[in-house]
């Protein structure tokens, strides 16, 4: 029998599925590598990407700040 109390503690209060921790160190350096090399097309960010993640305020920033001076190419960005 499946205890659905373990699933429904998976979630968020807004019904958003919360996952943590299910990519290893490898995977998750090979997707921010992939998606670093597409936003560098369209920002200009420093080639170095030691220390950088998901988490960087630094790239966060920048994409707020690109987001609000050119929503367009953001969205083209975000596609490719």
């Amino acid at each position: 029998m499946v205890n659905i109390t373990n699933y429904e503690k998976k979630f968020n209060k807004n019904g958003y599925l919360v996952l943590k921790n299910f990519l290893s160190a490898v995977e998750e350096k090979i997707i921010f590598k992939a998606f670093f090399e597409t936003l560098s097309k369209y920002l200009k960010i420093s080639k170095s990407s030691s220390g950088m993640n998901f988490n960087s305020t630094s790239i966060h920033n920048k994409l707020i700040n690109f987001r609000k001076k050119n929503q367009k190419n953001l969205e083209i960005c975000m596609m490719s």
